[in-house]
């Protein structure tokens, strides 16, 4: 009799209640994924099966990039005291020290569809209220240079509104996943759906 031959990717094999099974499992391991209590901890190499990270439901091949960033919280800490004791001469050493502290990866991530046009409108609101701040900011500075200041403060307050307003709504519509850690090789996500997080095994080590 032949052998029968398992698609990891499949759906009705992933499709588990919530529990991985043996060909899953194997398939975790050799792609290094695994669960560390809350977090999905992968590989900044790995090939995520086709089911959103957010919703648990199956992606048919949809899938976005994201960058990830993350810094100690020791250095976090830091470069606040640095900031509040030593301003700006905190400002310029966190800034030079932000490339050697912050550790960066960019994970390829299956997420539904519906996801992915959220993570756009989000895209989308972000630089559109940057460009207006950028573009009231611009007439800000026209309205000081022919000296009409009384004009200049109200546009300025307008753009500063308009930057809370970005940042509100891009919180409000945001992926709500970041990285809780950052390794040289993995990564530890935070924010994944409970059942998706439940198909993977435990890490089996301390990494």
């Amino acid at each position: 009799m032949s052998a029968i031959t398992v698609n990891p990717y499949a759906v009705t094999e992933i499709l588990n209640n919530g529990v991985y099974n043996a060909e899953f499992s194997e398939h975790a391991v050799s792609q290094e994924i695994w669960r560390d209590g809350k977090c999905l901890v992968v590989s900044k190499n790995a090939i995520l099966p086709n089911v959103c990270l957010f919703t648990n439901e199956p992606t048919n091949g949809s899938t976005v990039k994201h960058p990830f960033a993350w810094t100690h919280p020791a250095f976090v800490w830091i470069g606040a005291i640095l900031l509040v004791l030593v301003f700006p001469v905190g400002l310029l050493v966190c800034a030079i020290a932000s490339p050697f502290i912050n550790h960066r990866a960019k994970l390829l991530l299956p997420v539904c569809a519906k996801r992915v046009a959220r993570w756009k409108m989000r895209r989308r609101i972000w630089l559109g209220a940057v460009a207006l701040a950028v573009a009231l900011w611009a007439a800000c500075f026209g309205l000081i240079t022919a000296g009409a200041n009384d004009m200049a403060v109200v546009l300025f307050c307008i753009s500063l509104a308009v930057v809370f307003l970005g940042v509100l709504l891009s919180m409000l519509i945001g992926w709500k996943m970041k990285a809780a850690k950052i390794h040289k090789d993995y990564v530890w996500l935070e924010g994944v759906h409970p059942e998706y997080l439940a198909r993977f095994p435990e890490l089996p080590m301390r990494v």
